[in-house]
C-alpha cells in the first residue's frame, strides 16, 4: 500500500492508513504460526485465515449489507469498489474466490472481514453474519450452502452459516464436524440425567422465561438427542430412534423447543451448554453402554417376590407389594439403569394394545414418582430411593454380564427403613 502505483494507499486518510498497517502486521503474525502449532487454542484453532476468506467472500456477495462493517467512509469506499462489479451483474462463483488485485481495496475487504469475525463468541457471530447470510442465500444459494462446508473453516463458523431448523444445524456436512471422539453413540443416556442438566445448565436456564416441568423435560430429551447428534452426526428423528425413543419423539422436541430458542436468540447457548455436558461424558472414567443395557433388559420384568421385598416396611405402601402388579416397580428400575423416560418402556405399548385404560393408569402411576412434588417424599420416596439401590445393582450386572436376578432386595429395604 505504500507504493502508489500499485495499492493507492497515498489516497487514505491516515487513521485508515494506521487500522490497515496495523492489521496488516496481525495477518503475518497468523501467516507465520506453524499450521502443526496454532496460536489459536480450541476447536478453532488454525482457521484464522481461513475463515478470513470465507468471511471477505461473504461480505462481498452480500454487499452492501456489510458496509457498516468497513471503519470509514475511505474504506467502504474501496470495498465498493471490488464488490459493485460483482453484485450488480451476473454472479460468478470463481470471481468471488479471488482477491482483488488492488492492495488497498484487498486490506479493506480483509479487515471487515476480520471485523465481521470478531471474537467468535457463536451467539454474537450468528448476529453479526445472519443478515450477510441472508442476503448471499437469495444470491447465491449454491454457494451460500457450500460455505461454511468450505476447506479449513472453523466449527464455529460452519456453525453460523450452515442452513438452520428453529436454530438447530441441518446441514449434515456440519453434523458431522461437530462429532467429538470423547464418546460414542451408546454412550449417550436418552434422557439427560437431572443432575447434568443443574450442574452444567444452570447459566441457560437462567436466561430462559416460564421454565416449567414441561420444558424441562423437552430440554432433558434435546440434550441427549444434540449430544447422539454430535456422537452419529445423523439428524434427531433418527437419534432419537438409536437411543430407543419413538422417532417422533426427537422430531417434536425439535418443533417445540427449536421455535421457543430459535425465537429468543438462544439456541447458540443451549449448545454450549450440550458441549459442557459432551465434555463431562467423555471424561467419565466409565463409561455406560446404554444400548447394551436396552438390549439386556429389553424383557427383563421386576419379580414378585423383589417388589414385595422393595415394598414391605414402608406404611401405606407394604400392601401394595402384594396385591398390586410389579410393572410400575418394572419401568421405574428399568429408567433408572437406563436413563431413560418411563413413558418409553416397552410394557406401556403392551398395555396400550391390551386397554388404553391400563396404559393410562400404569403411565400415571409410575408419573407421580416423576413430577408430584408431594409424592417425592415420605413412603414414595422410600420406595423410589430403594428401586434405585436396586436398579444400581441390575446396572452393575448388565455391565459385568452377571445374572439379572438380585438377591440382596431384602437388604436393600432393611438398609433403608421408612
Amino acid at each position: 500500500m505504500d507504493q502508489a502505483a500499485v495499492g493507492m494507499g497515498h489516497h487514505l486518510p491516515p487513521q485508515d492508513l494506521e487500522r490497515l498497517f496495523a492489521f496488516q502486521r496481525r495477518l503475518e503474525q497468523h501467516l507465520a504460526d506453524s499450521p502443526t502449532n496454532p496460536r489459536e487454542g480450541g476447536e478453532d484453532g488454525g482457521a484464522y485465515l481461513p475463515d478470513l476468506i470465507a468471511a471477505a467472500q461473504l461480505i462481498i456477495l452480500s454487499w452492501p449489507v456489510g458496509s457498516s462493517l468497513a471503519a470509514s467512509p475511505a474504506l467502504t469506499s474501496l470495498i465498493d469498489a471490488c464488490a459493485a462489479p460483482l453484485t450488480t451483474g451476473r454472479y460468478l462463483g470463481f470471481q468471488v474466490r479471488l482477491p482483488p488485485v488492488n492492495a488497498a481495496q484487498c486490506g479493506a475487504l480483509l479487515f471487515a472481514a476480520e471485523t465481521l469475525l470478531g471474537n467468535r463468541d457463536l451467539a454474537s457471530l450468528h448476529e453479526r453474519i445472519r443478515p450477510l447470510s441472508r442476503e448471499t442465500k437469495k444470491r447465491a444459494p449454491d454457494f451460500t450452502r457450500r460455505l461454511g462446508c468450505q476447506g479449513g473453516v472453523s466449527l464455529s463458523f460452519s456453525r453460523a452459516t450452515s442452513q438452520r431448523l428453529h436454530g438447530f444445524q441441518w446441514d449434515p456436512r456440519v453434523r458431522a464436524r461437530s462429532r467429538t471422539n470423547g464418546f460414542l453413540l451408546e454412550h449417550v443416556p436418552p434422557y439427560l440425567p437431572e443432575s447434568w442438566l443443574n450442574l452444567h445448565f444452570s447459566k441457560f436456564l437462567g436466561h430462559l422465561p416460564d421454565l416449567d416441568p414441561k420444558l424441562r423435560r423437552h430440554l432433558r430429551r434435546a440434550a441427549s438427542l444434540r449430544l447422539a447428534e454430535m456422537a452419529c452426526g445423523d439428524t434427531w428423528p433418527n437419534c432419537g430412534v438409536a437411543l430407543g425413543k419413538p422417532e417422533s419423539t426427537g422430531r417434536h422436541t425439535l418443533n417445540v423447543l427449536g421455535r421457543r430458542l430459535h425465537q429468543s436468540g438462544l439456541w447458540p447457548d443451549f449448545e454450549d451448554a450440550v458441549r459442557d455436558a459432551g465434555d463431562h461424558l467423555s471424561q467419565l472414567t466409565i463409561q455406560p453402554d446404554y444400548a447394551h443395557r436396552r438390549s439386556v433388559l429389553s424383557d427383563w420384568r421386576l419379580p414378585q417376590n423383589d417388589w414385595r421385598a422393595l415394598c414391605s416396611g414402608i406404611p401405606r405402601l407394604e400392601r401394595m407389594g402384594s396385591t398390586y402388579n410389579p410393572d410400575a416397580g418394572t419401568i421405574l428400575v428399568w429408567s433408572h439403569v437406563n436413563e431413560a423416560e418411563h413413558l418409553h418402556h416397552p410394557l406401556l405399548d403392551v398395555a396400550q394394545q391390551v386397554h388404553s385404560g391400563t396404559k393410562d393408569s400404569l403411565t400415571n402411576f409410575v408419573g407421580r414418582f416423576y413430577h408430584r412434588p408431594d409424592h417425592q417424599q415420605g413412603a414414595r420416596l422410600t420406595l423410589r430411593r430403594r428401586l434405585d439401590q436396586y436398579g444400581a445393582r441390575l446396572a452393575s450386572a448388565c455391565d459385568r454380564g452377571e445374572d439379572l436376578r438380585i438377591q440382596d432386595a431384602e437388604v436393600i429395604s432393611q438398609g433403608l427403613p421408612a
